[in-house]
């Protein structure tokens, strides 16, 4: 299985251990079906994609599985979604009146009385096809009144085609009785016909009632169990739509009700979320050591960042909180963020992402792979879910914009959120899983538990923002800013002699300014000014520059307002760091900043001192 080609299909057959923990529902519904009154329809109700198909076969497998002193229980299975694809919406009830008896003709425990019966039921139902021409069957009738008004004119004495159609209607009930008792003649009284209709959902609400009705009018017959997969709200939506809002209002409970006797809501809220999604992630888990386990056999290995053989179950409980608070508990919403993870994952990968990712510093106790994989799978799911929200986002990823997207007051007056709120139905409950996912990524970063992130910590954001592509910012090794300063720097101490030590120091010091917030990569770029100097722009706006020479291998100039504004701006905190030094070097920039100096404080406050320049010089 390749993780980017997940097909869109639902489970096929009973499976005790599905991911998603339908099994149980399943058993219970099997069980219910093989003790229950006939006739009787059970409705599977649920929103598009929430697993209603795969209920269905789960279900299916199950009956025929089961053979209990001779009773059985065939299953027959009609999808309406096939003649919607075809534009044969208007034909559904005569479909599936035709295809139900052809497929009990089909079935290998069908007696042959009833074989004979089921030809017969074939050429009614072929006569009232006919008769109907391109009219759908409307409410129970069909009738067109000002056909059936010129037909009562004419002079002719045939039978209006209006009422040759009831005609065939009433015999065909009647039929398809017969046809059921001759198919249960040879077996016990408690087997039962089990019929299921599915993709109802993907129908228009009026021809989906049209549907519905003709089941309960035509079909609804003794040792016969409906099983129908169908949305509450598909019928309130169907009855609006053929008898109007107010008939809706005041009435559409009780056509729900006198259609499906048993409502059974699809069990989403006690979906195995986590499960699932690391299921399709591929990883499998292992009950011995409580641990998630790369699942290669099974999946492509390009599906995992390089070394990545364990997940822990409090990783996976986060990334069922970054699914819950994005696209929720839909399985089919689920396998399309997964897929989509599993490009930029890809992306990733292929522009180096990995080499930088595994020498940052982390929390201790978490692997980069888990870290990375939790970052761009969240951001798969955000991006899908809130599109708006996530490119206003982009244009500033930074700590504090982290900070501001976790205060529902602030998301109160984003322009960003008032788009969302025109398609969803709660923008509050909206706005609380929008915070939710935020705080879930200042839990996957902080490292002090102090809640509260640094540039440091936020570091990983930046390289899934930019080795992804996902702002369209430059990505790659051969982009690397930062690399090509420290062979810069490396290069001219090695020329220097300068001892080993020396030029670690060096090295520390770039990366230092690289782990705060001058390392922001969507805003900061480094443009080389020759063998000597890189100048450095902010936003477009050149800031100062970092040199080499052979006499002193790392020099880093601002370029401030003033000496003044810049020590004002900075507190007084930074004779010993500063030094207006002019333009007469390489690069630009006026003030030098003793870089190196910095490495002598402890990191918390030489971090800080490095942000408060950037908001000084660049913002």
């Amino acid at each position: 299985m390749s993780v980017t080609n997940l097909i869109d299909q639902p489970v096929d057959r009973y499976d005790e251990d599905e991911p998603l923990g339908l099994s149980r529902y399943a058993r219970a519904l099997t069980d219910f079906i093989i003790d229950c009154e006939t006739p009787i329809t059970v409705g599977l109700q649920g929103d598009w994609g929430v697993g209603k198909t795969s209920l269905l076969n789960m279900l299916k497998d199950q009956l025929e599985d089961k053979k209990w002193g001779g009773r059985i229980y065939p299953t027959i299975y009609f999808n309406t979604w096939k003649y919607a694809q075809l534009d044969q919406e208007d034909h559904l009830t005569v479909a599936m009146l035709h295809d139900i008896v052809q497929e009990i003709d089909n079935l290998a425990s069908t007696p042959p009385t009833a074989h004979d019966k089921a030809g017969e039921i074939l050429k009614s139902v072929g006569s009232m096809a006919a008769n109907l021409g391109n009219q759908m069957v409307k409410n129970q009738v069909g009738l067109d009144a000002k056909q059936a008004y010129e037909e009562s004119q004419d002079g002719e004495a045939t039978t209006p085609s209006f009422l040759r159609v009831m005609n065939l209607m009433v015999e065909y009930k009647q039929q398809f009785r017969e046809l059921v008792e001759a198919f249960m003649e040879d077996k016990k009284e408690e087997s039962r016909l089990v019929i299921m209709i599915d993709d109802l959902d993907r129908i228009r609400p009026a021809r989906a009632l049209d549907l519905l009705s003709s089941v309960k009018n035509f079909l609804d017959v003794p040792h016969c169990v409906f099983v129908l997969a169908i949305d509450y709200e598909v019928i309130q939506r169907g009855v609006a739509e053929k008898l109007g809002s107010d008939e809706q209002k005041q009435h559409g409970k009780s056509y729900f009700d006198k259609i499906i006797q048993v409502p059974f809501k699809m069990p989403v809220s006690s979906y195995q979320v986590d499960r699932y999604t690391m299921s399709l992630l591929g990883w499998r888990w292992h009950k011995e050591d409580s641990k998630y386990r790369a699942d290669r056999q099974s999946n492509d290995g390009d599906l995992y960042l390089k070394g990545h053989k364990t997940i822990g179950e409090d990783a996976a409980v986060e990334i069922e909180n970054l699914v819950s608070s994005t696209v929720g508990q839909n399985p089919r919403s689920i396998k399309r963020a997964v897929n989509y993870y599993g490009l930029l994952k890809r992306v990733f990968s292929e522009n180096g992402g990995p080499e930088k990712a595994r020498r940052r510093t982390l929390p201790p106790e978490r692997k980069w792979q888990s870290v990375y994989l939790e970052l761009i799978f969240g951001f798969s799911c955000f991006q899908l879910s809130y599109p708006e929200l996530f490119n206003y986002f982009l244009r500033d990823p930074t700590p504090q914009r982290l900070q501001q997207l976790q205060d529902l007051d602030y998301l109160g007056d984003l322009s960003a959120v008032d788009k969302i709120a025109q398609r969803v139905g709660d923008i509050e409950d909206v706005k609380s899983d929008i915070t939710s996912f935020f705080d879930q990524l200042v839990i996957v970063l902080d490292a002090n538990d102090d809640w509260n992130i640094t540039a440091e910590e936020f570091q990983p954001i930046w390289d899934v923002v930019r080795y992804t592509n996902l702002s369209g910012a430059a990505g790659g090794p051969s982009n690397d800013m930062w690399e090509q300063i420290q062979e810069m720097i490396v290069g001219f101490a090695k020329d220097a002699g300068a001892t080993k030590e020396a030029t670690e120091e060096m090295t520390d010091a770039i990366k230092l300014m690289e782990n705060s917030e001058w390392g922001n990569p969507l805003r900061i770029e480094a443009k080389d000014g020759g063998i000597h100097f890189f100048n450095l722009f902010w936003g477009g706006d050149l800031v100062g520059s970092i040199t080499s020479t052979k006499g002193d291998p790392l020099r880093f100039y601002v370029e401030p307002g003033s000496m003044e504004q810049l020590q004002t701006s900075l507190n007084g905190h930074s004779e010993e760091y500063l030094e207006e030094v002019g333009k007469s070097h390489y690069g630009e920039g006026t003030v030098r900043v003793h870089l190196r100096d910095l490495l002598d404080l402890d990191r918390k406050q030489s971090l800080g001192f490095l942000k408060e320049l950037n908001k000084a010089v660049a913002q």
